[in-house]
C-alpha cells in the first residue's frame, strides 16, 4: 500500500513543503520507494511574518494549494521550522504556531502531527537519517556515517557512538530503527552557522580577498592563516567546541559534509572534488583570499556569494580541524545529493516518523 506524509521545513529564508509517497518494509517497518509526491516553497521565512490571521493564511494558501487531490485526508503533517526561529523569542514563536496550527486545522483535511521548532539536535538527527538512509546503511546492518551540517544560523554534527563516552547526556539520543539500536552523538550549535558567524568578523580585513571593501570603508587584507586564527577563538573560546566534542568518532567512519560546505567546495574558486581534505580546503582558500577582489568576480561573474569563500573556507577548516578535532589529512565526502536523492532533513523526519 502507498503511505503518504507531509513534511514542512520552515527555514530562515524560504518555507517547504514536500509530500512523501512511500511503501513500508513489513520485515523492518521502514520506509521503501519513497517519492517526492509534490513540492512547494514559498517567501520568505516565517519568523519575517505577522502572525494575524490574515497573513497567516496569505502565506500558506500558496504553500498548500497545489498539493494533489489523490493525497487521502488524515495524512500526518510535521511542520517545522529551524534556527531562523529558535532565535526569536519563545512569546513570537508560539503565536505564530498557534495562528499556522488553528489554519491548518481549519482548511485542510489533513492530521497535523506537529508545528513547532525542531531542536538543533533533532535537525542533526534527521540530516543523520536522511544521509544513512540514502547510502543504504539504515536498511543494513553496516556501519554508519557520521553527517556535519552548515547552515546559515547554526551548524550540526551527528555520529553513531560505538563505545562509552564523555560525550553529554543531553547530546545523545537512542534511536530504533527496524531492529537496530543506535546511540547517536548530535549537537548543534546556535550562531556558528556559516551567515551569523561570518557576520562577526564583517570588518575583519584578514577573512575576505584582497581588495574587498568591507563595510567600515577599509580595504580586506585576505590573510588567511590570521582569519583561521580569529574564528577559531568564536569557536573554542565563545562556543567550546572542542571541549563539548566527544572526539571518538571511529577513524575509518566516513565523513558526510553537507550544505554550506558543499557550497563553498563546488564554487568555481575553491573547486574541490567530491572528496576532500581539511588541508586541500585550506590550501584552495588560502590562494581565494590571497587574490585580488575584481580578478575574483572575474572567475564567477554569476556568483553571489564569492565575498563569503575567503571567510567560509577559513571559518569551516578551522571547526573541522580545531573544533571538531578532525586531522588535516582526513577525507570528507561532500555532496548534495545521494543517488539522485536530495539531501534534505525532512527526508529524516519521514524516516523516524514512518515506523510509528
Amino acid at each position: 500500500n502507498n503511505h503518504y506524509m507531509i513534511v514542512v521545513d520552515a527555514g530562515s529564508s524560504h518555507t517547504g513543503l514536500y509530500v512523501y509517497q512511500y511503501q513500508k518494509d513489513l520485515k523492518t517497518g521502514l520506509p521503501i520507494d519513497i517519492k517526492t509526491a509534490f513540492h512547494s516553497k514559498v517567501k520568505p521565512g516565517i519568523e519575517n511574518i505577522k502572525s494575524d490571521a490574515q497573513t497567516v493564511a496569505n502565506y500558506l494558501t500558496p504553500l498548500v494549494s497545489g498539493i494533489p487531490t489523490s493525497v487521502p485526508t488524515h495524512t500526518p503533517v510535521y511542520f517545522y521550522a529551524t534556527a531562523g526561529m529558535r532565535l526569536v523569542s519563545q512569546d513570537q514563536q508560539q503565536q505564530t504556531y498557534q495562528s499556522i496550527k488553528h489554519w491548518l486545522e481549519n482548511n485542510t483535511q489533513y492530521d497535523i502531527k506537529k508545528v513547532a521548532t525542531v531542536s538543533g539536535q533533532w535537525e542533526g538527527a534527521f540530516d543523520w537519517l536522511a544521509v544513512n538512509y540514502l547510502i543504504g546503511d539504515l536498511q543494513s546492518n553496516k556501519s554508519t556515517a557520521a553527517v556535519l551540517d552548515m547552515g546559515g544560523a547554526s551548524t550540526e554534527i551527528a555520529y553513531e557512538m560505538k563505545e562509552s563516552t564523555n560525550a553529554q547526556s543531553q547530546d545523545l539520543l537512542s534511536l530504533k530503527l527496524g531492529s537496530r539500536n543506535i546511540q547517536l552523538y548530535s549537537h548543534s550549535y546556535l550562531g556558528l552557522g556559516q551567515d551569523q558567524a561570518r557576520n562577526q568578523f564583517a570588518n575583519d580585513a584578514a577573512c575576505f580577498p584582497v581588495n574587498y571593501q568591507l563595510p567600515n570603508g577599509y580595504k580586506a587584507k585576505g590573510k588567511f592563516a590570521l582569519c583561521q586564527r580569529d574564528t577559531a577563538r568564536l569557536i573554542n573560546a565563545v562556543h567550546h567546541v572542542a571541549r563539548q566534542t566527544p572526539h571518538n568518532m571511529p577513524a575509518n567512519m566516513p565523513v558526510y559534509v553537507i550544505s554550506g560546505y558543499h557550497s563553498e567546495a563546488v564554487s568555481k574558486p575553491i573547486g574541490l572534488g567530491n572528496e576532500f581534505t581539511p588541508y586541500q580546503l585550506e590550501s584552495k582558500g588560502e590562494a581565494v583570499c590571497g587574490t585580488d577582489w575584481q580578478s575574483l568576480t572575474k572567475q564567477d561573474v554569476n556568483d553571489p556569494f564569492l565575498f563569503q569563500l575567503c571567510f567560509n573556507a577559513a571559518y569551516h577548516s578551522s571547526l573541522l580541524t580545531k573544533g571538531y578535532g578532525l586531522a588535516e589529512d582526513q577525507s570528507v565526502i561532500q555532496t548534495s545529493t545521494i543517488n539522485g536523492n536530495d539531501i534534505d532533513w525532512t527526508l529524516g523526519v519521514l524516516i523516524y516518523n514512518a515506523q510509528s
